[in-house]
Order: structure tokens, then sequence, then C-alpha cells
């Protein structure tokens, strides 16, 4: 049996170009701003798509951008304190594009319980609003809280909760709880 690598370029196929840009803020040990993130970006996709209306319907090219901020808003002692996170992403072609908008936002704090410096416990949510040529499906909303307990450099467990309302943007879909657990090691 012989394996190729396949290292071959088709722009007619459709070429994706993505760009990002950031600013770091606070990030100097003794400066006086608190850490923080924030990105810009977007993408251009040259490919076909097939409409979700009509499939006959192919429509040449897509694009999107989105926003991502973290910001330490806290800080009770060097890496330990508050941050607050907030994402946005638009990709607005509703005839190809399952979720056009989507907004997502949250907080987590590392170091909250005295003798759990490392653990980090965060709080989130999640809406992606569906595209109006997808009949019946308006809006997926999901809250999560979870908390991840570091019990040394190279081991750490995750415990997640989940209340999903709306799944998959369907009304007549019962809203649901999700639990979950991830477990780590580092070698």
């Amino acid at each position: 049996m012989t394996r190729k690598l396949n290292f071959k370029f088709n722009p007619e196929d459709g070429v994706l170009a993505i760009a990002e840009g950031g600013l770091l803020v606070g990030q100097e040990s003794n400066g006086p701003y608190l850490p923080g993130r924030y990105m810009i970006g977007g993408y251009y996709d040259t490919s076909d798509y097939t409409s979700f209306v009509d499939p006959d319907d192919i429509i040449e090219g897509n694009w999107g951008l989105y926003f991502i901020a973290n910001q330490m808003v806290y800080e009770e002692q060097e890496d330990q304190g508050l941050n607050v996170w907030g994402v946005f992403t638009l990709a607005p072609r509703q005839s190809i594009n399952s979720f056009p908008y989507g907004v997502s936002g949250g907080a987590y704090y590392k170091g909250l319980f005295d003798s759990r410096d490392n653990d980090i416990t965060a709080g989130a949510f999640y809406l992606g609003i569906y595209s109006e040529d997808l009949p019946g499906q308006t809006f997926e909303l999901v809250f999560e809280l979870n908390h991840r307990f570091q019990f040394n450099q190279w081991f750490y467990t995750t415990v997640d909760g989940q209340y999903v309302v709306n799944p998959n943007g369907q009304t007549n879909i019962s809203d649901a709880w999700v639990v979950g657990l991830e477990m780590s090691v580092d070698f």
C-alpha cells in the first residue's frame, strides 16, 4: 500500500483568507493596568455554497467577522482574580450560514477558594441566532457553570453543568440539562 501526501493547491475550488489583529494591555507585572486582550478578525472564502432555500442556487463566496475581549477586572494577587470576557460573531449571509449572529460572554475566577489557589471557577452564556432561511429554528441559548480542580501542574478535573434553551433552535424540543466531567493529564 502506497501513501502519498497531497499538498495540491486548487484555487478554483476556493481560497480561504483569514486576518486577525489584537491589542494586549496590562502585560507588565507592575503596570497601572490589569491584563487584558482584545482581538478583531475576519475571513473571506471564495468557495461555492449551496443555498438553504434552493439547492440549485449556488452562491459564490462567504465572509464573517468576530470580536473577542478578555479583561481582568479584579486582581487578588498575581495570576489570581476575576476576568470577564465576551465574543461577538457575524456571518451575515443568511442563505448559507446557519448562525449569522452570535454573542457569548462570561466570567472566570482563578483562586476563588482560599485553599485552592490554582482552581478556576467559570460561568458563561452562549447565544446563537439561526438563519431566517432555516424554518422552525430561531435561537439557541446555553448557560454554563463549571469548576476546574487543579490538583498539580500535570493533572486537573473539570466538573461542568449546562442548561440549553431551544436545543437546535427549535421551540418544540424541550430545554435540556447537560452535565460533563473532563480529566486531563499532561506528560
